[in-house]
């Protein structure tokens, strides 16, 4: 039974499509968080016998989307209602997997 299950293709592509609804699902409540940022850059020219001019300069920024009609609490809850969804075809995929392997094995032996 455990052999059946670990050797299954389609179980494992169930696997790989609930692993790959779970990425967004955890995204999605990232992007609800405060976003920050910096830049440091330096620039230096001049002529060969003459004096370089160099110029230097740095920055900073916090972003945040105030969310007043919970679009992204919405966008959140429909990511992990999709994980979840896929989660369970996941586990309906590997009970009929475990259900016709019984069957199969009970039809042989008779």
């Amino acid at each position: 039974m455990a052999d059946g299950l670990a050797r299954n293709n389609d179980l494992a592509a169930a696997a790989l499509r609930v692993r790959r609804t779970q990425l967004p699902a955890g995204r999605a409540d990232t992007d609800r968080l405060p976003r920050f940022g910096a830049s440091v850059s330096a620039d230096a020219s001049g002529e060969l016998r003459k004096r370089f001019d160099d110029r230097y300069s740095t920055g900073a920024f916090v972003s945040y989307e105030v969310d007043l009609w919970d679009h992204l609490g919405a966008l959140a809850d429909a990511a992990d209602w999709e994980a979840g969804a896929i989660e369970e075809d996941r586990e309906a995929i590997a009970l009929a997997l475990v259900g016709t392997t019984v069957n199969l094995y009970f039809s042989s032996a008779m």
